[in-house]
This record gives structure tokens, C-alpha cells and sequence, in this order.
């Protein structure tokens, strides 16, 4: 029972983190509405975990716990990918606003 309450205060303290930073421009509209999906599936299933079981079995996972680690998991790893991509697409730039600069003193 701790652990429901405990993960669904955070799921509503995440949830009220996204909404905050689109009020301060920080975060976009499309981002917001996919963290706002991701934080409902999350206190929709803390509240009532056996409404996932027909999906969970539908796709053959027996139980709606592990669908719900296995997407996260995969959430996770393609989180991490795009940021990934991102920090290289930044050095990148930074390599050639590095170079411009440089060339531009040197002339």
C-alpha cells in the first residue's frame, strides 16, 4: 500500500513538474501533452492495476506489472537515445561556431 501512495504523489508531483515548466515556456506543447499521457497511464494504473490485464494479456504478458516495467524500460532506453542524438547534434553546432569563430579572428 506504500508503495502505491508513495509512487502515485510522485506521479502527481512529476505531473505538476510538466505543467510548470509549459507555463514558463521551457517545455513544448507536444512534450507536455506526452509526459501529461505518460503520468496518467501511471496514477490511472496505481489506482486500478488490473484495468491494464486485458492489454497485458492481449499482447501475451501475463501480468500488467510487467508490461508496465517492460514499457517503461523501453521509455527509458529511447529517452536516452534521443538525447543522445541531441548532445551530438550540439557538439556538432558547437564544433562549427568553434571553427567559425576561430577562422573569423584569424583573418
Amino acid at each position: 500500500m506504500i508503495v502505491e501512495v508513495a509512487g502515485g504523489l510522485f506521479a502527481v508531483f512529476a505531473l505538476s513538474r510538466v505543467f510548470l515548466r509549459f507555463r514558463e515556456g521551457k517545455v513544448s506543447w507536444g512534450m507536455m501533452a506526452f509526459w501529461t499521457i505518460v503520468w496518467f497511464i501511471v496514477i490511472t494504473f496505481l489506482i486500478h492495476p488490473t484495468g491494464f490485464e486485458p492489454f497485458s494479456r492481449a499482447i501475451g504478458i501475463q501480468r500488467p506489472l510487467d508490461l508496465m516495467l517492460i514499457g517503461g524500460l523501453l521509455l527509458a532506453y529511447y529517452l536516452n537515445f534521443r538525447m543522445y542524438i541531441q548532445l551530438d547534434d550540439l557538439r556538432s553546432d558547437l564544433a562549427e561556431v568553434v571553427r567559425d569563430a576561430a577562422l573569423s579572428k584569424k583573418r
